[in-house]
């Protein structure tokens, strides 16, 4: 809701989806996002979302445009026309990761990373519907 979602239907707007699309061990990750690469190609292209958040070290590598390093592109909105000049999507989009939300993950634990990732909800918010 902080981003600026509709508290009465937050996932309206939404589509969800994953760089994988059946359940795997962590060691075939790898394997099965390469086979799954063209599937989420095509529903990335259908979908043409004008902002994509990735979860996650793994999807970030998987759908990143530059070439910073995973910890330092948390939470910096990039344009992906700032770095390509041509998506494999066929247009072009804002991009934001973000950390894994799994309780696993320590990232939120720093205060500077958990301000840096609650500063980001203001770019989501417009795209949200709500104001910045």
């Amino acid at each position: 809701m902080e981003c600026g979602a509709n508290p009465a239907a937050p996932r309206a707007g939404i589509y969800f989806t994953s760089v994988i699309k059946c359940v795997s061990h962590d060691k075939f990750f790898p394997m099965m996002a390469k086979n799954c690469r063209q599937f989420l190609q095509r529903q990335i292209a259908e979908v043409r979302p004008e902002l994509l958040i990735t979860l996650g070290k793994r999807a970030c590598e998987a759908l990143q445009v530059s070439d910073q390093l995973y910890d330092r592109a948390l939470c910096e909105p990039q344009h992906t026309s700032d770095f390509v000049l041509v998506t494999p999507f066929g247009f072009h989009f804002n991009l934001l990761h973000w950390p894994h939300p799994s309780g696993l993950n320590r990232w939120l634990n720093d205060d500077e990373n958990l301000r840096r990732l609650t500063a980001s909800f203001d770019f989501v918010r417009p795209f949200l519907g709500g104001t910045t």
